[in-house]
């Protein structure tokens, strides 16, 4: 057997796969003992997609079979999706079907048409938990949880090159050492399932090794080209995303002696590939954009970090479907009780006064005199974000509510009713222009930016990992630089919670205040939403000092955990490990670091679960306070761009010397013993305690289903960071 402790190959242990059979249904999902046997408590069945069961069944038996490579050291769950699932597209015509109705009904005196148009609300597949069931991430850190994995766990959408870039953010982790094993787990979830068009499952895991496996079924290999072409595979199968997964199933199964392309840059081979240890290198911080609420660019968001305001303000009801769905106390199915929000000041409302994701990001890139990148250099364009934007999701439904829009038609037109009738045609333009549209997926918004950045040569993917979505994009993209695979990374979030929709369904969890976001306060109820968007550009250290780049600041390392014990609730170990993850890479400690800014989401256990882990993390500080940042006081949660809005806020710090100072409200609560622990809640602005050249800043994301990362950042020396745009 080969062995070579001085060098790595990647392993495919093994591929598996689930395709529908009669009219295009999977088996699994009508057997109902999958719930119980994947410990799916009865509130969470009806609000999880459906490709979770075959997804989880597939996973757990190659986790079960190759126990010693996943449990032994770190494992990373990766999940392709299609851009939206069968949950998210059901709550979504619920959601938007109450909205319309509900503004007919308001439109009229006529009892006979407001029953009529009462009885076509939909009621089916309600659930407390909808959000967090509908979401792609879910499905990756419930395997996760079922397999007591703890490495990352997101899920990405490139279309059908989905798993091809799965296969290469594997490639980065496992030569970086970031991961010991990634599983991926890529399922295709047709609207309507059909012999043609099949549900379909597949799960593959990967593991770094430095001896040749006796039976794996092939090795990873990397093939070095110069620039991104995309791949090429047969789709005659129609198995969507999976379709890669079913052509290497099919390669596979044929004993092979030769080599199977997934991708320009990858390949699977039977003989093993093996790779040099990489020596770690220095990631920088180049440049920045952001908009969050009504402070667009970097400028006007330093000035709402630094007053009295912020961005929240009282959420104009009647803009959103005439305050239809807005009941106070939350009586209601598919309603919403919030009365604050940091809604994004954008020009571009539909008729639901929700923005338009593409305008909006490219309103905020239009204003930013931002660094050139070389066209020619291989360039990683990732975007944290919601796998399906609301606008996608009403695309894929325009049949349905075309349905609606016509049995709406029949009972105003039988009464005569010239008001509603008005009122239906703003909506049926509405679902008209969603339907015609060509920039509705989140993977757009990654191509958006390729473009406005005039790339030739970029690997462009979607990305979602809860609220920590912007955290695990940085993750990517370091891992791609640090591996040499890319030279530069634009690393963007972008996240429009202030909308019916996720108003509607956090509300039905209980997730909002019922008055305004109080971290660390007795008085925290939970969160305030808040829309934006950013952006920030990497590359190399040494890439960046060639180039006279300005240099913002090093990330000296990101850490990560998916350890939990709820879909729901924060854990505190899981947050524990994360942070200490992140330290394990850098000679840095946590007596280091000046300040921490905090997840801070203003949940009473929330906020108590992280001041537990940063105290057994950071510890009492005898001397300098630890002084704790809590953006989302000012801006509310933004949800995916929450981690990337924290470090944008981290980076003008260190830019104006000077922490920004905390919203806080009402008494701070005695449990979480902050003057004890010697932790600063920043009441006021504070300078740093170190010497420009010396500051460190660290930086909590969490996400639902025990995602936890740890950034840690340090600004670079007075001499290195003067380059200006000027010069470029």
């Amino acid at each position: 057997m080969m062995i070579n402790k001085q060098q790595h190959a990647i392993a495919l242990l093994d591929l598996q796969s689930n395709v529908g059979t009669q009219n295009g249904y999977l088996d699994c999902l009508s057997d109902l003992k999958h719930y119980s046997k994947f410990a799916i408590p009865p509130i969470y069945r009806k609000a999880i997609n459906r490709m979770q069961l075959p997804l989880l069944q597939l996973s757990m038996a190659l986790c079960e079979r190759f126990d010693a490579f996943v449990h032994d050291g770190r494992t990373d769950v990766i999940v392709c999706s299609e851009p939206c699932a069968d949950r998210q597209l059901a709550n979504h015509y619920r959601v938007t079907s109450q909205a319309l109705l509900a503004e007919l009904i308001a439109t009229t005196d006529n009892e006979t048409i407001k029953k009529q148009l009462h009885d076509l609300k939909p009621t089916e597949l309600v659930s407390s938990h909808d959000k967090v069931g509908e979401m792609a991430t879910t499905m990756a850190t419930r395997i996760a949880q079922s397999a007591k994995l703890k490495g990352r766990a997101f899920a990405i959408n490139s279309g059908d090159e989905s798993l091809s870039k799965a296969v290469a953010l594997a490639y980065d982790a496992l030569l970086n050492h970031k991961a010991d094993a990634v599983l991926i787990a890529v399922a295709n979830d047709w609207q309507t399932p059909s012999d043609i068009q099949p549900l379909a499952a597949s799960t593959l895991l990967l593991v770094r090794t430095d001896k040749a496996i006796d039976n794996a079924k092939a090795y990873l290999q990397y093939c070095h080209q110069h620039s991104f072409v995309p791949a090429k595979h047969d789709s005659s199968s129609n198995a969507g995303v999976v379709n890669s997964a079913l052509q290497l199933s099919s390669w596979l199964a044929k004993n092979p002696q030769d080599t199977w392309p997934i991708s320009p840059q990858f390949s699977f081979s039977t003989s093993p590939c093996w790779y040099k240890a990489l020596e770690q290198t220095a990631i920088t911080i180049c440049d920045k954009q952001i908009w969050l609420a009504d402070r667009l660019g970097t400028k006007a968001y330093w000035q709402g970090l630094n007053d009295k305001r912020g961005g929240i303000a009282s959420l104009e009801h009647n803009t959103m479907v005439s305050g239809t769905l807005f009941k106070p106390d939350g009586e209601t199915q598919d309603s919403y009780y919030c009365r604050q929000a940091a809604k994004l000041s954008s020009d571009h409302l539909d008729t639901l006064a929700h923005a338009s994701y593409d305008n909006a990001l490219n309103t905020m890139l239009n204003e930013w005199q931002h660094l050139a990148l070389p066209s020619d250099k291989n360039t990683l364009v990732i975007t944290a974000t919601n796998l399906g934007p609301y606008s996608e999701r009403r695309k894929l439904l325009h049949a349905k509510f075309s349905s609606l829009v016509e049995q709406c038609q029949e009972i105003l037109t039988a009464y005569n009713d010239d008001a509603g009738l008005v009122q239906l045609q703003k909506w049926q333009s509405q679902f008209t222009q969603d339907a015609q549209s060509e920039h509705n997926q989140a993977l757009g918004l990654s191509l958006q930016l390729a473009q406005h950045f005039q790339l030739k040569n970029y690997d462009a993917l979607a990305l979602e990992s809860a609220c920590a979505g912007s955290m695990a994009a940085l993750d990517c993209a370091i891992n791609a630089l640090q591996s040499k695979r890319v030279d530069y990374a634009i690393v963007a979030a972008a996240e429009l919670p202030v909308n019916l929709h996720d108003l509607c369904l956090c509300s039905k969890q209980q997730m909002l205040s019922h008055s305004v976001i109080a971290t660390f306060s007795e008085h925290a109820d939970g969160f305030t939403p808040g829309d934006g968007l950013g952006v920030v550009i990497l590359t190399r250290d040494d890439i960046a000092i060639a180039k006279n780049y300005p240099r913002l600041a090093r990330i000296e390392a990101i850490g990560s955990s998916t350890y939990s014990k709820s879909m729901i609730a924060p854990n505190s170990a899981g947050q524990v490990e994360a942070m200490q993850h992140a330290f394990a890479q850098t000679a840095l400690t946590p007596s280091d670091i000046d300040w921490v800014e905090t997840h801070g989401t203003g949940t009473p256990i929330g906020d108590l679960v992280e001041i537990q882990a940063l105290s057994e993390v950071y510890q009492r500080r005898d001397n300098n306070s630890l002084k704790l940042g809590a953006l989302k006081t000012q801006f509310g949660h933004t949800f995916a761009t929450a981690g990337l809005a924290s470090l944008i806020k981290a980076l003008l710090s260190f830019e104006h010397n000077s922490i920004p100072h905390n919203l806080l409200r009402g008494k701070l609560r005695d449990e979480l013993n902050l003057e004890t622990l010697n932790f600063d809640p920043m009441a006021s602005a504070k300078p740093y305690a170190q010497p420009q050249g010396k500051r460190s800043a660290s930086i909590n994301g969490f996400g639902t289903g025990g995602v936890n990362y740890h950034v840690i950042i340090s600004d670079c020396t007075s001499e290195t960071t003067q380059g200006t745009h000027d010069e470029l």
